[in-house]
């Protein structure tokens, strides 16, 4: 991907996440924010995986465990959205 490692991709990926639920978790823009960078990040992991599947014809449990992850992610700041929205 023009030169740049998918896992430095995931690494600063992960860590705009972390930063948005922890440093800026205050800020009245900061659920919709989350929500948009993980829904990306779900983005690009179902491409990865679709890569994984179709094109290399092989799994790698650490991709699929990443992908867990930010599935998991993209749930929890959906409702942190919702309670957001409510909230307002």
């Amino acid at each position: 991907m023009v030169g740049i490692p998918v896992a430095g991709i995931g690494v600063v990926g992960y860590g705009v996440l972390l930063a948005l639920a922890t440093v800026y978790r205050s800020r009245t823009e900061t659920p919709l924010r989350l929500l948009a960078a993980a829904v990306a990040g779900l983005g690009f992991a179902l491409y990865l995986t679709y890569v994984e599947g179709y094109v290399l014809e092989t799994w790698c449990v650490l991709c699929l465990s990443s992908l867990g992850l930010i599935a998991t992610i993209t749930v929890l700041a959906a409702v942190v959205k919702a309670r957001a929205s409510v909230a307002d």
